[in-house]
């Protein structure tokens, strides 16, 4: 769940047709390009091998990379089941507890934004090649 708590609100999605509109947006998978703490660019090398994807049977799959005492890039991932109703994608976990986070987002054909729990840090994803 590293980046996965809160997404910043920017586009609202808040009819049923907007709902089909971002739900197709989100599917496929999307990379991290940049991550900020506070406004300022925090990316290590290793937060840019990080991946989310989302497919058509609501699954959602996340693939998170952060430096190791080492500084090697060391891997974590989860699987989750996601719903969007209005202006947020719900994410539930799928872990030894259920675990489930709503999540204001913003996407585009070409960009996803969130943003953690407490708000300080942002996530911008670009859309992988397909």
């Amino acid at each position: 769940m590293a980046f996965t708590l809160l997404l910043g609100l920017l586009t609202n999605c808040s009819s049923d047709g907007n709902n089909k509109n971002f739900a197709e947006m989100l599917l496929g998978t999307w990379v991290l390009k940049e991550k900020r703490l506070d406004g300022q660019t925090i990316t290590h090398d290793c937060d840019l091998l990080s991946t989310v994807e989302f497919n058509n049977n609501y699954l959602y799959s996340e693939k998170y990379y952060t430096p190791d005492f080492k500084g090697d890039c060391q891997l974590y991932e989860t699987q989750a089941t996601y719903t969007i109703s209005e202006n947020n994608l719900i994410i539930d976990y799928i872990n030894p507890e259920t675990t489930q986070i709503i999540i204001p987002f913003s996407v585009s054909s070409e960009s996803l934004i969130y943003k953690n729990e407490s708000g300080s840090n942002t996530f911008i994803f670009a859309k992988a090649s397909e």
